[in-house]
């Protein structure tokens, strides 16, 4: 996301040389990303549009297919695993690991816990810290007003 903005100065990192060019080169690609975001939406939604047309094509089987300008290529679709049987897949890796490292393995949704564990239980087995993730968005500089 690009935008035109001023930034208070003493909020602005010092950076390197070097360190400025990454940054310049990541708010160019980061404007031409935003001009060219409505293709990229499109793109995906003709894509999904070509998907659903042949979604009953046999799974095994590539499609080739002729536009006035453009072949296009579906392949074959992708092997998924899928567990149908969770209580099963339960028990066989309970008793092939062990509670422990079952437990260990495990991964539990704040969905599903905070849907069925009150906030001041969850204390006990929860910490909440800012390690997300940082957005990054870039900003062109606005020019030097001229005295």
């Amino acid at each position: 996301m690009t935008g035109t903005a001023t930034v208070n100065q003493k909020s602005i990192a010092n950076v390197t040389p070097e360190f400025s060019i990454i940054l310049d080169r990541f708010g160019y690609l980061d404007a031409q990303y935003s001009a060219a975001k409505h293709w990229l939406d499109e793109r995906e939604t003709l894509k999904k549009q070509i998907q659903t047309a042949f979604e009953s094509h046999p799974a095994d089987q590539p499609i080739h297919l002729a536009g006035e300008l453009y072949l296009i290529d579906l392949t074959v679709r992708a092997n998924c695993r899928t567990v149908f049987c969770k209580a099963k897949a339960f028990a066989a890796l309970k008793k092939a690991i062990g509670i422990d490292t079952l437990i260990a393995g495990l991964t539990f949704t704040l969905k599903l816990i905070d849907e069925f564990i009150p906030a001041e239980k969850q204390k006990a087995f929860i910490t909440a810290d800012r390690s997300g993730p940082r957005d990054i968005r870039s900003i062109v500089k606005a020019a030097p007003k001229s005295a």
